[in-house]
């Protein structure tokens, strides 16, 4: 009873699953791109600026790709044809504005978004002389039909700013700052940094088929294969985070024959990176199942198919070493500067600096399927 709770239990949960995966023909509509771009700048008064400028495309391709994978050793009897149909469409958004203090201050923000979809279908037929799909000594060959979607997104917020001890600041100081008069020229430089780019694959499909034909090359029979993982499901998302910042003092100072710049800075970089990946088997070794073999893939695998126990389909997690795919991993880096540049009657050049660096990193598979242990 136990055991046909489980197995009732097992094919309810395929039934989850889409597999809605026949392919149709149809015709490709036109490629399509667009693009715009705008921008425009402020004076206000005399000492400050303010500008932005914003950029959009979008982009939808359609291609159809033929391929031909030979066995060097024999060629005629060991090959892979192969068509592929894939969609492509791009998108991307940026704003760029920046604030102007005279010719000493400046102020950045930059915020870009980038998308990429890749939508394709692949029709594979295989011959392999030895194998099961021998097609030169019993007519047989394998068909594989592959259906994958995968979106990646990439989003960037960045702040910088320049800020210099010039005239127009030093103009505009009160008189008990005047002793920055001896540093003038000093500049302080900064950035901030924040991004992250995911890459999803909600839906990776693969369906075998075997096929027979006549010596003609015509199809005779066309049937979903009678193994336990005729049709393989894989789920995966990728997801990186970069955060890091810092900045820069440069001070120069100047005597009768020397010219003298001291600097120095530091910077702290963040980088954390998520990846989980769940592959799926579905299929059965039942004989019954050649009496429904023949069918589309959506007849195949339909609810009523499914949770018939009589051809015994089995929904099963992993193929291969699955449990090795997923992992987390972070990385961090703290780092600091010092350096010195020295001129001597412009003839002489001594410079030199030290810098310091502080590493960290760490890297841990997951299994998320682990319910009764550690998972990591």
């Amino acid at each position: 009873r136990d055991r046909a709770e489980a197995e009732l239990l097992n094919r309810e949960l395929a039934t989850s699953l889409n597999r809605d995966l026949d392919l149709r023909n149809k015709e490709m509509p036109a490629d399509f791109e667009a693009e715009l771009t705008g921008g425009y700048r402020w004076f206000l008064g005399d000492d400050w600026e303010l500008g932005f400028l914003a950029i959009g495309s979008y982009s939808n391709k359609w291609r159809n790709r033929e391929r031909t994978l030979q066995e060097v050793t024999n060629p005629s009897q060991s090959f892979t044809e192969s068509l592929r149909t894939i969609n492509q469409v791009s998108l991307t958004a940026g704003l760029n504005v920046g604030l102007r203090f005279t010719e000493d201050h400046e102020i950045k923000w930059l915020n870009m978004f980038l998308r990429n979809s890749e939508d394709e279908a692949t029709v594979s037929v295989s011959c392999k002389q030895g194998q099961f799909n021998d097609c030169a000594t019993t007519n047989t060959q394998e068909l594989l039909q592959d259906t994958r979607f995968e979106q990646r997104d990439l989003d960037i917020t960045q702040f910088n700013g320049v800020h210099k001890l010039g005239d127009a600041t030093l103009e505009r100081m009160p008189e008990w700052l005047g002793w920055l008069e001896g540093v003038r020229d000093s500049e302080i430089t900064w950035f901030y940094t924040d991004s992250q780019a995911t890459t999803d694959l909600p839906s990776e499909t693969r369906t075998k088929f075997v096929e027979t034909f006549d010596d003609s090359g015509n199809i005779l029979t066309s049937e979903i294969r009678n193994i336990n993982n005729s049709l393989e499901l894989r789920y995966s998302d990728l997801v990186d985070e970069v955060e890091t910042w810092g900045g820069a003092l440069m001070v120069p100072f100047t005597g009768s024959a020397w010219d003298l710049e001291l600097s120095g800075g530091g910077s702290y970089n963040r980088k954390g990176r998520s990846f989980q990946q769940t592959q799926l088997g579905l299929g059965t070794f039942n004989p019954s199942f050649l009496g429904i073999a023949d069918g589309s893939i959506s007849d195949v695998y339909s609810d009523d198919n499914v949770l018939n126990p009589l051809y015994g389909y089995e929904l099963f997690v992993g193929i291969g070493q699955f449990g090795t795919e997923s992992y987390g991993a972070g990385q961090i880096t703290d780092a600091g500067f010092g350096k010195f540049d020295l001129l001597i009657n412009d003839t002489w050049r001594f410079s030199g600096g030290a810098r310091w660096e502080n590493f960290k990193q760490v890297s841990v598979p997951i299994d998320y399927l682990n319910f009764n242990g550690m998972r990591i």
